[in-house]
């Protein structure tokens, strides 16, 4: 693979790293939950009953993650596998940034509006890589 192509990667290799994070986060305050006594143990084995609204939000979070991003790491391989442009690398980018962003919302205020906000501004920068993949394909394909 040239450098070229590996290049379209590293926006996926950093959200892959920042949710690897969240990941450990998401554990940590499981782990605080049980500590403190927030939520009976019974809660992990289905996810279901009383949690504190702490640990509500950092399994959302934690899902949102795993979630949405893999039409991002899909439309990642199928530009490297056939072509792309620097406009491309760029929206990858913004993408990345915008969940960022988003993640950073939901862990400090998670105010809904801002957080909604940049939702929906994620969702039309992946929307702009599929529609930019399409036209590409249907067009040389």
């Amino acid at each position: 693979m040239d450098e070229l192509n590996s290049q379209i990667f590293l926006p996926g290799f950093v959200l892959v790293g920042w949710t690897f994070l969240i990941n450990f986060q998401h554990y940590l305050t499981q782990k605080k939950a049980a500590k403190n006594r927030d939520v009976e143990y019974r809660y992990f084995k289905t996810y279901s009953g009383d949690a504190p609204d702490y640990l509500s939000q950092s399994r959302e979070h934690y899902k949102n993650l795993y979630q949405q991003p893999i039409l991002f790491y899909f439309i990642l391989i199928g530009f490297a596998l056939t072509s792309f442009e620097t406009v491309d690398i760029y929206l990858a980018w913004s993408y990345v940034i915008a969940r960022f962003i988003h993640s950073l919302i939901r862990e400090t205020t998670n105010f809904v509006p801002h957080r909604l906000r940049i939702f929906g501004i994620a969702f039309f920068i992946l929307v702009a890589l599929w529609v930019r993949w399409g036209l590409f394909l249907f067009n040389h394909g």
